[in-house]
């Protein structure tokens, strides 16, 4: 196929497929939670990363974070930039998708002042 390396090709029989290796073989998006705070106090946070790599470990971006120990949980999720993962073929969490129906059915703060108020 144009555009894809050369050792891609083969790699379906190296692989032992005996058909070609789809792409998402290799690289599968997860839209997830991540561990912050400290213990016995945990807040997370929304990001994108791999499938494949740590918990904590990397990522591709932060979209948010969740801090379920408030009275009522903090949420702060960028709403748009999470489905434009979704549309570009990243998979969220249950926990995520359930975040993202809240954050889209909270009433938006009202914008700041563009100026200092006199």
């Amino acid at each position: 196929m144009i555009g894809e390396p050369a050792w891609f090709e083969g790699l379906g029989s190296v692989a032992g497929f005996s058909h070609r290796v789809p792409r998402s073989f290799f690289f599968m998006l997860k839209i997830r939670l991540t561990r912050t705070g400290r213990k016995k106090r945990p807040s997370y946070r929304v990001v994108v990363a791999e499938a494949r790599w740590a918990r904590d470990g990397r990522r591709i971006a932060e979209l948010g974070h969740y801090d379920p120990l408030t009275d009522p949980s903090t949420i702060r999720l960028d709403v748009a930039a999470t489905e434009d993962w979704i549309r570009k073929g990243a998979q969220p969490t249950e926990r995520v998708r359930k975040l993202l129906e809240i954050a889209k059915n909270m009433p938006q703060p009202p914008a700041a002042a563009a100026g200092p108020s006199a």
